[in-house]
């Protein structure tokens, strides 16, 4: 800053363009309070390009790009499959440099290799599922409902049958005095059912549910960056910039995402839905607060068998791809 003065006229400041980066000067303002002033520097020098500017929350313009290009950066058979798909595939259809196609036949074996790993995975699961169902599920919620029911013929001088053929008690038949004439091991068995302290059993629910709601947010993310591709080509097509540091998706055809959808975000999507409702009714009549804790644990092994398959079956030097 300079400052110029005269004889008739006052002191004053005058400001001058100043070659400096840009940087926050403070002035007193409003009673002193110190107020930020972005002072705009000088353009970058030449062949430098320019800072990409930022939204409101901090974000560059190129960030969501970016993000839709790194499509397959997990540590599971899925993202394994996805990276298959695109990466070896724009390397096997690309014809421009005898530096691109480098073992086809290779690329392609394991790309088909790779799917029989994702069949493997989505068939295991559904197995599982299955047995869990038919095996564990049903005899857990029909036990309990058993426990209820003697505990409802007990306490209740009028009863019902509902569709279940379980007893039920008539509102305003119940006498809390034959609480007192259980057996100890009835009531040891009684206190134990999850519905008695609801809190607990709504926390172990929460927790569970947010664990599958991870399982498909991770899912709809995957499916978001395959469908923001550019669509371009038939058949196989899959447009790609290959550099030396790797393959660069830029667009793929419709069947390449049709193919994405079907054996990646179905799959998982379906297996995380049915997984959170038998998840849910197991845990509900679990009668036991220590098993409670166990099943919850159990039933998540099923979700992380994908990435199970990840460090176990796939070789090293594909894991490295």
């Amino acid at each position: 800053f300079a400052c110029s003065k005269g004889p008739d006229r006052p002191r004053r400041i005058t400001p001058h363009v100043m070659a400096m980066p840009m940087q926050a000067i403070y002035s007193t303002v409003n009673g002193g309070n110190r107020v930020p002033m972005m002072v705009q520097g000088p353009p970058p020098p030449a062949g430098r390009p320019p800072a990409p500017e930022e939204d409101s929350d901090g974000d560059s313009d190129d960030n969501y790009e970016e993000e839709v290009e790194m499509f397959a950066s997990g540590e599971d058979i899925y993202d394994v499959f996805l990276g298959c798909l695109f990466y070896d595939m724009a390397r096997v259809l690309q014809k421009t440099s005898s530096k691109v196609v480098q073992a086809p036949r290779r690329r392609a074996f394991r790309t088909l290799l790779v799917l029989l790993q994702l069949v493997l995975n989505i068939s295991l699961q559904c197995y599982i599922i299955f047995n869990v169902r038919r095996f564990v599920t049903s005899w857990a919620v029909g036990a309990i409902r058993r426990v209820y029911s003697e505990y409802e013929q007990h306490m209740y001088t009028q009863h019902v049958v509902n569709e279940h053929g379980m007893t039920r008690g008539v509102p305003g038949s119940f006498v809390p005095e034959n609480f007192g004439t259980l057996t100890k091991d009835e009531l040891v068995v009684i206190c134990q059912v999850p519905f008695s302290q609801p809190l607990f059993l709504m926390c172990m629910l929460c927790v569970w549910t947010l664990a599958n709601f991870g399982e498909m947010k991770a899912t709809l993310t995957q499916a978001r960056r395959v469908w923001c591709l550019e669509t371009t080509g038939r058949g196989l097509a899959v447009e790609a910039e290959v550099t030396p540091e790797g393959v660069k998706v830029l667009g793929c055809s419709l069947l390449m995402k049709m193919i994405a959808t079907i054996f990646v975000t179905i799959p998982r999507m379906v297996v995380a839905c049915i997984l959170l409702y038998l998840g849910c009714r197991w845990l509900a009549a679990t009668p036991d607060f220590n098993n409670l804790i166990l099943n919850c644990l159990a039933l998540s092994f099923v979700l992380d068998l994908n990435s199970l398959l990840y460090r176990t079956i796939m070789p090293r030097r594909d894991q490295v791809d």
